[in-house]
């Protein structure tokens, strides 16, 4: 048997330090486990809480830490667990449940068997994700693949193995849900849901720019999770586009939160194993100034990506790297170049406050006025041959069409055209005028103005990580 990535030589399997799991069900069962005697067995009773496996010995307990033991299933109703390189034998007819409880905490080694991999569909400086297929259920999933080789630095493996211990503890709809984890002699195997849809990058790229009512139902998705995540005493710190991925194509208001590469458990002394990370346009200007922080990095984050959203363009945006970290460190906002409406220009002032003191909490962005208010733009879309179309975006929030306007018996829209046959245009825009005239609805047309494209920033990154 190899050694295995996870051992630590320091420790053996059984202790007497019991391992607090109270929150977890007990599943529990009666066991026949081999003895130092040759061909002989004791039965006994056995308890699984979690990662915890506990054994009455007399009148004593005693438990075992099981998660990254390795896990193998036995002929003969048998599961065997390795850890440290010490085995531990259980045999009975009850076996499945406990297989199938301890696969959450524990490394298989069966991979090839159980999966087939497709195609590389991303790839990192430490690993490949690679689209597979489940071979028993054939049901499409993402695995990402690690060579084992490639961990040199003791900091990179305890690295992974943070991130494999924190992606265990969440379950959520938003956040990425890790199924499996599969160990071989050269390799490691991360097994989690496949997701079509692309990440957010991807989306802002080829599509037209997202709405604010959309972006409502984006960031209520996002603060939920994070609400979720920050009760479980973990941050993720590391909030962008690149790392919210789409469930399906197009559907942007399904997105899931994923690289939890720099999440850690949120510590009062500050000592984590990168403290100075992120990246560069997202980060909290705490981290950038060596300040301790808290759960309101994930709010900046939030907030930069919000502005991203809905304008296709970076918060900062430097000549270099170095400058974008200054723009970031010095966090001088302005919005007066947007067309974004005012609650939501207030909101992102209180989300992206440089004294985190002063920056809105997660229960503080979820009652705020923009949540309540429509903001919603209407798309209307007429039609004249398979090989034309004249699109208008009917801008809603300027000042005359808002509630408090004095004009209450007119409204006032912008209209943008996106001509695809000019010839057209003269009959199209006039009839379509006639129907705003019969609504009592005044017209301003604009020229065409081709969507801002969101520059992706490039970081010379270490295990998913930027380190200033």
């Amino acid at each position: 048997m190899y050694k295995s990535f996870f051992d630590n030589q320091d420790q053996g399997f059984w202790s007497p330090r019991k391992i607090i799991n109270n929150c977890l069900p007990i599943i529990e069962g009666r066991f026949y486990v081999p003895t130092k005697s040759v061909d002989q067995y004791d039965l006994i009773s056995l308890k699984l809480q979690g990662k915890c496996l506990i054994m009455k010995d007399g009148s004593t307990e005693i438990y075992a830490d099981i998660e990254n033991a390795c896990l193998i299933r036995m002929e003969q109703q048998g599961i065997c667990l390795i850890k440290n390189q010490i085995e531990f034998q259980l045999y009975g007819s009850n076996v499945d449940d406990f297989f199938i409880n301890l696969k959450q905490y524990c490394l298989q080694s069966d991979f090839q068997s159980k999966y087939h991999l497709l195609s590389v569909i991303g790839q990192g400086n430490f690993a490949k994700v690679i689209k597979a297929r489940n071979k028993h259920n054939l049901a499409e999933n993402a695995v990402k693949v690690f060579d084992k080789s490639s961990f040199s630095l003791l900091s990179d493996r305890s690295a992974l193995v943070k991130e494999i211990h924190i992606l265990r503890q969440l379950s959520h709809s938003n956040i990425i849900q890790l199924h499996e984890v599969f160990e071989t002699k050269t390799q490691i195997y991360l097994v989690f849901d496949y997701l079509s849809g692309g990440d957010l990058t991807n989306f802002i790229n080829t599509q037209q720019l997202i709405t604010e009512e959309q972006a409502k139902l984006i960031m209520m998705e996002l603060l939920n999770a994070l609400l979720y995540m920050h009760s479980k005493g973990i941050f993720h710190r590391d909030i962008k586009p690149q790392n919210l991925l789409l469930r399906k194509k197009g559907q942007i208001t399904d997105l899931v939160i994923a690289d939890l590469g720099l999440a850690d458990y949120y510590r009062r002394d500050g000592k984590y194993m990168f403290t100075r990370c992120g990246t560069p346009g997202y980060v909290a200007p705490e981290i950038l100034l060596d300040y301790p922080y808290d759960f309101k990095v994930d709010i900046y984050s939030l907030g930069a990506l919000l502005y991203v959203m809905l304008t296709g363009k970076p918060l900062f945006k430097g000549a270099t790297e170095q400058e974008t970290v200054q723009l970031n460190t010095d966090n001088n906002l302005d919005f007066s170049n947007t067309s974004l409406s005012k609650p939501c220009i207030d909101l992102l002032n209180n989300m992206l406050n440089k004294n985190p003191l002063f920056r809105y909490s997660i229960s503080q962005c979820k009652t705020h006025e923009w949540f309540q208010l429509d903001t919603q733009p209407i798309f209307i879309r007429l039609r004249h041959s398979m090989k034309s179309k004249l699109q208008f975006n009917l801008d809603l929030n300027s000042e005359d069409s808002s509630p408090s306007s004095p004009k209450k018996s007119q409204k006032l829209f912008k209209i943008k055209t996106n001509l695809l046959s000019p010839r057209l245009s003269g009959s199209s825009t006039s009839s379509f005028e006639r129907q705003c005239q019969k609504s009592r609805i005044t017209c301003k047309t604009e020229p065409s103005e081709q969507k801002s494209t969101f520059n992706k920033l490039k970081l010379s990154k270490q295990r998913q990580s930027q380190k200033y």
